[in-house]
């Protein structure tokens, strides 16, 4: 009778824990039943001033009382040919394009991005935005990022993959444009008589990759000389023919490189300023009219 008790017991509760499976598995089911989510790429992603925006619909089929989250499966957009390289979450935005609402994205944390509590069938638009992107090292970023539709009806869950290609940027900005040196007539007639700019050029540079700064020089006129200095730069620029005065020949010249020209948070681009001064000299026995001696030279960046 002991042993018949003992089978019975352990047939009952056998019995109830394939009950409760079978109740939780109705239950799960049910979770997953009844709401919708579908998310679509709206084209490719594209630059507005320094952030690049990616447009996406939703379209949702909600039951009482839902909610729409999103949250960043990865700490980062990840360079995939520089994996060293990252685009932190931080700098992700996503925005209802039907209202001024704009959403922090965060890493594993969920950030309610619409709600309601009518049963509705919804296509929305929505831009993320990855701000001061051409601040990152060139090449294509990629991440994951989870919506999740919750309601009265159940819970989906959608992966959509954030990837653009970030490229290089290198901008040059030079002041003043054109530059002139006036010599007045009682210099015009001396020999090998030498003049300096008034004030040096700025030349501004930023870039999201290493530099560097060329400079190539058209000398116009034989009977003179034209001569050029680099007087200074920021941010660590190594700079170049910065001793002495050095003749411009019509060839290039590397006159000063550097790292990214990044600000220190990372987060956007600075600039970087080279002085450069200009010198002309007469040669012997010249004699040239009074007036202004334009330089002609030509600045570029390239990558280093």
């Amino acid at each position: 009778m002991k042993l018949n008790s003992r089978i019975c017991r352990k047939i009952f509760t056998l019995m109830s824990f394939f009950l409760i499976a079978i109740v939780c598995l109705q239950c799960f089911n049910k979770t997953y039943a009844g709401s919708n989510l579908t998310i679509t790429k709206l084209g490719n992603p594209y630059s507005i001033g320094n952030d690049t925006i990616q447009d996406i619909s939703l379209s949702l089929k909600t039951k009482k009382n839902w909610k729409l989250l999103v949250t960043s499966l990865n700490n980062g957009l990840l360079n995939t040919s520089s994996p060293s390289n990252r685009i932190p979450v931080s700098r992700i935005t996503i925005q209802d394009n039907s209202s001024s609402n704009i959403y922090p994205v965060q890493y594993i944390t969920p950030v309610i991005i619409e709600s309601g509590n009518n049963n509705e069938n919804i296509d929305a638009r929505y831009s993320i935005k990855i701000s001061n992107s051409d601040a990152s090292y060139p090449g294509t970023y990629t991440g994951n990022l989870l919506f999740s539709l919750v309601s009265s009806g159940g819970t989906n869950v959608e992966n959509f993959t954030l990837s653009f290609t970030q490229n290089p940027v290198q901008d040059i900005s030079i002041t003043p444009n054109h530059l002139n040196i006036n010599v007045d007539s009682q210099n015009s007639l001396l020999n090998n008589y030498s003049q300096e700019s008034a004030s040096p050029v700025r030349i501004y540079i930023r870039s999201n990759q290493k530099w560097k700064l060329v400079l190539k020089g058209i000398d116009r006129n034989n009977s003179l000389s034209y001569a050029f200095k680099v007087l200074s730069g920021t941010n660590n620029a190594k700079l170049y023919y910065n001793s002495a005065y050095t003749l411009l020949p019509d060839s290039n010249l590397t006159i000063a490189e550097g790292d990214p020209t990044v600000f220190s948070d990372g987060n956007s681009l600075d600039s970087v300023v080279i002085e450069v001064n200009y010198r002309l000299t007469t040669g012997n026995s010249s004699i040239f009219p009074a007036g202004a001696y334009p330089y002609n030279l030509m600045y570029y960046l390239s990558p280093s």
